[in-house]
């Protein structure tokens, strides 16, 4: 596969910590939680769309012999550690590297990042709106949601009806999306005890419609308040990680051919981040990083393959899962867009990164895994392996925004959010002893064990 190097196309201008990253993204309707009616689908009532109210290795040159695997905490030959980068507190939710007083570095360019390059579709709001009366019946205004990759839309009726569209990215394949619709469909009567999407026929039956040159599928509204919107807590924690269980019981059974896919958002290949952390300016997250990586390829996916695997939600952060307002309880999981088939305690491991704030993230992960245990069992292996696919995605998380901050990406205000939260917590990670997290873990859930290398014993 050719390698190729994406240089910057823009110059950062301002230091990440000046901007208020939470504001570069529009804002979700913080509307009341509502519980309705998991109909089937249908031609669309007023139940089905609900009333609110209120209205690896890529980037080398070609020809180039490939760098021999580096021992975890060996530096190369000749080469001198670089002073670290200043740290900034940025918007007071954390540290992120100063880049005002240097130009970011080029950074490889792992492969299949196509999804996060090519621009959402472009379709003009009048147009939207006559899709909407053409193909569902609806007279409506819309209004932008939140997006990685796609162009999401609120969908607002002349009756106070709310539904959401999205228009599917042109890098997704035609497989890719009809698994997204399949998945909602395997949802629909069987969900799990939380709103989720269902999807809406248009008015001749059909699945999705066509809005410029975009397939489009229309969604109900899943109401509540985004769970980052609130402050951490053990009880949060616990809530999502039972969440994470019924979530994961909820798609128990699901299959589809293009589960089986790539992704950027995979975990499972942490590995193809492996030149972003090598070209990264600060030495020591770097450093750290490409370590872990590199035990990560040897040792921590190869036992992550032999886990339980179903499909996985794979994206639920603080955006996709949603709160009942004033209470320590899911209202509905949203976006359904990275599913893939995986591990499944993969979905408690990406919930576990944005639940950590500036607590200690052994306890952190712990509470997430006591909330799981309390809903559905967590097989011994998965409890030991979930604090370092926890790191995993964590890392990756960190490596995606190395990545986006020197890419002139349309969606990078929407990414780089929950930055400074991330760089925090991988401080807080690389400070602690190497076993303590997943010690702590079994801990917490009653596992014993001989030492810190053994193979856990059994759950009483």
């Amino acid at each position: 596969m050719e390698r190729v190097m994406v240089r910057c196309l823009l110059e950062r201008r301002t230091t990440l910590a000046q901007a208020d990253v939470r504001g570069l993204a529009h804002e979700r309707p913080l509307l009341p939680y509502r519980e309705g009616r998991q109909d089937r689908v249908g031609e669309p009532t007023r139940s089905c769309l609900g009333r609110v109210p209120g209205g690896s290795g890529a980037g080398r040159r070609a020809g180039a012999q490939p760098r021999p695997a580096r021992r975890a905490g060996a530096r190369s030959p000749g080469r001198a550690r670089p002073p670290p980068r200043p740290l900034t507190r940025g918007a007071g939710r954390g540290f992120l590297p100063d880049t005002s007083t240097r130009a970011p570095p080029m950074h490889p360019s792992p492969t299949g990042m196509d999804l996060l390059t090519t621009p959402p579709p472009a379709a003009g709001e009048a147009e939207v709106v006559d899709a909407l009366q053409v193909h569902y019946g609806l007279a409506a205004r819309v209004s932008a949601l939140p997006g990685e990759r796609d162009r999401n839309l609120l969908v607002r009726c002349a009756d106070g009806r709310h539904a959401v569209l999205k228009l599917s990215n042109a890098a997704d394949t035609a497989e890719a999306r009809a698994l997204g619709r399949a998945v909602l469909l395997h949802l629909d009567g069987r969900g799990p005890p939380f709103a989720v999407p269902r999807l809406i026929p248009t008015r001749a039956g059909a699945e999705s419609c066509t809005v410029g040159d975009a397939e489009a599928v229309l969604t109900t509204f899943v109401a509540g308040r985004p769970w980052d919107a609130r402050p951490p807590s053990a009880a949060l924690r616990r809530a999502v990680g039972g969440a994470a269980a019924a979530l994961g019981a909820a798609l128990r059974g699901f299959d589809h051919p293009a589960a089986r896919r790539s992704l950027p958002w995979d975990l499972m290949r942490l590995d193809r981040m492996a030149p972003v952390a090598d070209a990264m300016a600060d030495r020591r997250r770097g450093d750290w990083l490409a370590d872990f990586i590199a035990r990560f390829a040897a040792e921590l996916r190869p036992a992550a393959a032999a886990l339980p695997a179903a499909a996985v939600h794979n994206d639920l952060n603080g955006s996709n899962v949603l709160l009942r307002d004033g209470a320590d309880a899911v209202a509905g999981v949203i976006d359904f867009g990275d599913l893939l088939h995986g591990p499944r305690v993969v979905d408690l491991a990406v919930a576990c990164t944005y639940g950590l704030g500036d607590a200690d993230p052994a306890e952190a992960v712990a509470d997430f895994a006591e909330g799981w245990a309390r809903a559905a069992p967590l097989a011994e292996a998965e409890a030991e392996a979930l604090f370092d696919l926890a790191v995993a995605r964590l890392a990756l998380r960190v490596l995606m925004y190395e990545w986006r901050a020197v890419q002139a990406c349309d969606d990078r205000g929407y990414a780089m959010r929950h930055a400074s939260a991330a760089y925090l917590a991988l401080d807080h990670v690389m400070a602690l002893p190497r076993h303590r997290g997943r010690e702590r873990v079994l801990a917490r859930l009653g596992v014993r064990r001989g030492g810190p290398g053994s193979r856990p014993g059994t759950m009483p």
